[in-house]
């Protein structure tokens, strides 16, 4: 059986829930350009995604200016150069157009602890060293609004085939189902498919309720009716289907796309998306918004082609997170002219974490069975390749039961047992 190209890759993060800002306000006013580009990079990240948000210049004085006549918002951003006992001089005219329901984050070039402690005791809420990187402002705003003990929202991961018939969904369920088996949390996969998904199918049911639905209902959709549209396919894995017959709905706009996972983050430990190749809104957001991104391929032209638009795609959406991870499917297939791994990697810059290889027999006995891997005769070394990629994408520790060598070259992959 192939197994993972053994390359050089990062292990994951562990696979904590993130925090993401709330609906807040949040006006900036800046001093220099360089800080006021970091700030409106950092007001793009999808982790700012439900904040509004705007960023000036003028410093402390614009701010005190505007706030006279107007109520603040819940977040003031001002950046000043002064580094002594003048900045406490401008924040206190600030203090006298702003209440203490109102959070101050300054900006400043001193890099001086006694300066820092002094501003957090006169009621500052963070201090940003200038020149300061986008996800520095976007860790000291997120951290602000949820306090120790907040529901932070699920590691979510939103799944990609790069063209059509590379088995994208196929490996998304096994996944999503390797995710829940193995970590003891609550995951949930959603189709976005809304046309012509195959959750229902590969998982062998038909739910009384579907994506459809939430969408048709999301204005007033929370947690809590989400949870009744809910189809309980495992102890710890739920599922959200598309309908099995075409819907007549229209599809969903990015901000309904946007507020359905906002919603599903809250309600499990881990999402998965099974997003649709079609590059429509839902996809879209679903990978912007996700906390990890998995691309998967086959070893041909045209998956190199989009992937490479892919990749310099999501850079320019997701600046501030890690790269997505490559998945290959379908090596080896007879009579069909491939790109080597090798070359492959080469020309995408990109090393698959995971390569899948060809086997009809089992892939279509699975299918035809609305079985997952794992159940089908000859899918359980499939099935402990991806749950071992589950287990590094969750930043859980190596796991080697079941999996033979394949299993242990997979972990060597992302960097698990080298030898110095």
């Amino acid at each position: 059986m192939a197994n993972a190209y053994e390359h050089q890759i990062e292990p994951e993060a562990p696979g904590e829930p993130e925090l993401i800002a709330p609906r807040i306000t949040i006006e900036a006013f800046c001093m220099t350009e360089g800080f006021a580009t970091a700030l409106q990079d950092a007001m793009q990240d999808r982790r700012m995604a439900k904040a509004t948000s705007a960023v000036g210049m003028g410093g402390i004085d614009a701010a005190v200016r505007r706030y006279r006549d107007i109520d603040a918002p819940n977040l003031i951003i001002v950046e000043s150069v002064e580094t002594g006992f003048e900045l406490f001089g401008e924040l206190a005219k600030l203090a006298e157009v702003v209440d203490e329901r109102t959070h101050v984050v300054v900006a400043g070039p001193s890099n001086d602890i006694a300066l820092y402690r002094e501003l957090m005791r006169n009621g500052v809420s963070d201090y940003l060293v200038t020149p300061c990187a986008p996800i520095q402002a976007i860790e000291s705003v997120v951290g602000m609004f949820n306090e120790p003990g907040a529901s932070p929202a699920a590691t979510s991961f939103a799944v990609y085939g790069v063209r059509g018939g590379v088995g994208a969904s196929v490996f998304t369920h096994n996944f999503a189902a390797e995710l829940a088996m193995r970590g003891g949390k609550d995951a949930l996969l959603i189709d976005l498919d809304i046309e012509f998904g195959t959750v229902g199918l590969n998982f062998n049911v038909e739910p009384k309720n579907t994506i459809a639905d939430a969408y048709r209902d999301i204005d007033n959709l929370d947690d809590v009716k989400l949870a009744r549209l809910l189809h309980a396919q495992q102890d710890k894995l739920k599922l959200l289907a598309a309908p099995s017959e075409v819907s007549s709905d229209q599809p969903p706009t990015e901000a309904q796309a946007l507020s359905l996972i906002d919603i599903a983050r809250t309600a499990c430990d881990l999402l998965v998306l099974d997003t649709p190749s079609s590059w429509r809104a839902s996809s879209r957001v679903a990978l912007r918004q996700a906390s990890k991104v998995i691309l998967v391929a086959t070893p041909d032209l045209v998956s190199l082609r989009n992937l490479r638009s892919l990749l310099d795609w999501l850079q320019s959406a997701r600046p501030n997170d890690r790269a997505p991870t490559l998945v290959l499917t379908q090596i080896g297939q007879p009579k069909r002219p491939e790109i080597s791994e090798a070359e492959f990697v080469d020309l995408a810059g990109a090393p698959p974490a995971l390569s899948l290889p060809w086997d009809a027999a089992t892939y279509g006995a699975a299918l035809n069975s609305g079985k997952l891997l794992r159940d089908t005769q000859g899918g359980r070394g499939h099935a402990d390749l991806i749950g071992g990629f589950a287990d590094v994408m969750a930043g859980r520790e190596k796991r080697a039961a079941g999996g033979g060598a394949g299993v242990a070259r997979l972990l060597g992959a992302f960097g698990f047992g080298r030898r110095a």
